[in-house]
């Protein structure tokens, strides 16, 4: 295959996810649908799809990363701020100091955090409808699902 051929190919691939990105933020999410307006296999909407939701999750795991580091920043502002105040004993600042020792331990995960357990068969059997899914789609949903999970749970470890 010719450069100039892969660089139009890869082009292509690009405008098409980019397209595709627009057409599921608009809420359209019938992947039989979506291949249809794209005028693709239903199978390369799902591979698409896949990498899309993969870009999402890593660009929301930066930003929340960022917007976290800028709150702890701020925090300890604050706590830098009342120190004084809490140094000579004053019961407002003390209190105001546990609050945001308090808030600093939740954002830092200092404590456990309550565990819901999902079950994703019944997630995926109520969205599957409306999402056009086939039985086979279906099982690749939850496939894909439970592998998501294993992989978060092995990451809290």
């Amino acid at each position: 295959m010719r450069p100039q051929h892969r660089a139009q190919q890869a082009q292509a691939i690009v405008e098409r996810r980019r397209d595709l990105a627009a057409l599921w933020l608009d809420g359209v999410r019938d992947q039989r649908a979506l291949a249809t307006r794209l005028q693709v296999h239903h199978t390369t909407v799902m591979r698409d799809l896949r990498v899309l939701q993969a870009d999402w999750r890593a660009a929301a795991a930066q930003d929340t990363a960022a917007a976290m580091g800028e709150d702890l920043a701020r925090l300890e502002v604050a706590l830098l701020a009342i120190w004084p105040k809490v140094k000579a004993g004053q019961y407002q600042a003390i209190d105001r100091l546990v609050r945001l020792l308090e808030r600093k331990a939740r954002m830092l995960g200092y404590e456990a955090p309550t565990q819901a357990e999902l079950d994703i068969r019944v997630l995926v059997a109520q969205i599957a409808p409306g999402a056009g899914l086939t039985d086979e789609e279906q099982t690749l949903a939850i496939t894909e699902a439970e592998r998501i999970l294993g992989e978060m749970r092995r990451d809290q470890r």
